[in-house]
């Protein structure tokens, strides 16, 4: 194992007023501007507070990554790659050949500390790509996380934030807060992750704001028994739902633009006391085979919801679907197909395209989306 301690201290380099000043210890033996690689070839742990670079596309050939154990650490990665399994070339190796993956994540922390922060890096082919744990104000900006298991990872993390980054083609979720407290996602893409997006387990009090997700195999932004958030200019195209919101209360979202979800645009079970302002729900044509009767708003078992300014365009037959003792469901100024706005509060019924409000029985089966769940 590499303990690594700066050579420059993160004071000196605040009192200088030398954003670029890197602290080159062990983890960057190159000076900065060097073509010169450092392939690291064991776990690396940071101790010391201090700035810490990154070497160009470093490469963890016995699948070690960085480990923060202290605070007040930045580690800088220039624009560079750190990989797990492969080369600085690109090459595989041998345990990359066989689909193995680390079970490190690329940069992480496992205990507790504060003002870390992670920026201007890719990581790719980690178990997770970067996962704060423990976390007091940390920062994640300006990553990318692509073909991990699971991408940018918050947890157990208060005050923290994920930032102008991207989770693409990840296994899992593309970007995850769990068990998380105060914390934001902003301006930041997930797409084509094999599950959701971005998602919020356990996770109270946090915002998301400015995201795009498109493509996921899973749901664009998912909220599962997490309470208080606030989710606001999401756009989502192709997901299987948009947004979906399971044994979650209190949560404010706004601006919504939801397209050619697979399910449903929003999808909410067993959630209550939500309000969702400013829905455009368009092309939610119900082709998932995951459940019955989809729609552009979808209520399982889910109560006392309001909803105001929705806007359904072209979806298929049902614009509201609540069903399985979904109770007292508010909208307000819903238009369907460009149609005059009116009101209508659902419980245990559908609403057509052409505004026919039908009652819904309970279902005999227990078909609900897969995604919802887990």
């Amino acid at each position: 194992m590499t303990e690594l301690t700066p050579s420059v201290s993160r004071r000196a380099v605040l009192k200088a007023g030398a954003a670029a000043g890197w602290a080159l210890g062990t983890v960057a033996s190159a000076a900065a501007g060097s073509d010169t690689r450092t392939e690291l070839d064991s776990r690396t742990t940071i101790t010391e507070p201090g700035v810490y670079a990154l070497p160009d596309d470093v490469s963890m050939r016995e699948f070690g990554g960085v480990v923060i154990r202290a605070d007040d650490v930045v580690i800088d990665g220039r624009g560079t790659v750190l990989r797990a399994g492969v080369d600085p070339e690109g090459r595989p190796g041998e345990a990359a050949d066989e689909g193995v993956r680390p079970s490190e994540p690329g940069i992480g922390t496992d205990e507790s500390v504060r003002n870390v922060t992670v920026r201007d890096l890719t990581v790719s082919g980690w178990y997770v790509g970067v996962w704060l744990q423990n976390v007091t104000d940390a920062t994640i900006e300006n990553v990318t996380a692509t073909d991990n298991g699971v991408g940018i990872v918050l947890e157990r993390a208060t005050g923290s934030t994920i930032a102008d980054s991207t989770a693409a083609r990840n296994d899992e979720d593309g970007i995850a807060l769990r068990s998380t407290t105060e914390s934001t996602v902003l301006k930041s893409d997930a797409d084509r992750n094999g599950r959701a997006g971005i998602a919020l387990v356990n996770a109270d009090d946090n915002a998301v704001r400015e995201v795009d997700v498109s493509r996921n195999d899973g749901d664009g932004v998912v909220l599962e028994r997490a309470d208080r958030n606030e989710l606001s200019t999401v756009a989502s195209s192709g997901d299987t739902a948009g947004v979906v919101l399971v044994s979650a209360r209190a949560n404010a979202l706004s601006d919504l633009d939801i397209d050619r979800s697979g399910f449903a645009g929003v999808a909410l079970g067993h959630a209550s006391a939500n309000e969702l302002a400013g829905l455009t729900v368009s092309n939610a044509v119900g082709d998932d085979p995951l459940a019955a009767e989809p729609s552009a708003i979808w209520l399982y078992s889910a109560s006392e919801n309001r909803f105001d300014d929705v806007a359904s365009e072209n979806n298929g037959e049902w614009t509201i679907y609540a069903r399985d003792d979904s109770a007292e469901n508010r909208f307000d100024d819903l238009a369907i197909d460009g149609g005059e706005a009116f009101s209508v509060t659902v419980t245990d019924e559908a609403v057509d395209r052409d505004e026919n409000v039908v009652p819904v029985l309970g279902s005999d089966d227990d078909s609900v989306p897969v995604s919802m769940w887990g």
